[in-house]
């Protein structure tokens, strides 16, 4: 099985980001993590991208030595996974529940990473019968208890 490495991308032209990634070819790379703050067009978990080495770094201060540094070129291919992302709570973040919710996305065949504390992203291969909205309002309900019944009042 190839192993991980992390390298630094600079995924437009004002950020560098450090992702762990599987090398594929020379310059061709699959993500190992969802990327945070990524919305629908930008690179995901399991994508192949094509990257070249970061001619100029300045704009971005200087790469750091420990891992190489590119520049985004292309997304080759899309991995055929849904993305999802959550800001949860603290109790939700640290919580048996959560853990148990992780090891069923793994068990259907999907991907969960928990970034900055509360940043909980899911990446499921598409059609799968596993619902991760309804799972996590479960851990919600499991964690906080049940949510306030809602009265309208005219």
């Amino acid at each position: 099985m190839p192993r991980t490495e992390n390298i630094y991308v600079a995924f437009d032209e004002s950020s560098l980001s450090i992702v762990e990634v599987t090398r594929l070819r020379e310059n061709e790379y699959r993500l190992e993590q969802s990327l945070l703050f990524a919305d629908e067009n930008d690179p995901a978990f399991g994508d192949v991208i094509e990257v070249a080495p970061l001619e100029d770094e300045s704009r971005f201060g200087s790469c750091p030595r420990e891992a190489p540094c590119y520049r985004l070129l292309r997304v080759l291919e899309k991995a055929p996974f849904n993305h999802y992302m959550w800001v949860v709570s603290p109790q939700i973040a640290e919580s048996v529940e959560l853990k148990l919710f992780g090891d069923a996305v793994l068990e259907a065949g999907g991907h969960c990473d928990r970034v900055a504390g509360g940043v909980l992203m899911v990446s499921l291969p598409k059609g799968s019968p596993f619902d991760p909205e309804e799972a996590l309002d479960r851990v919600t309900q499991d964690v906080l208890g049940p949510k306030p019944e809602t009265r309208r009042y005219d």
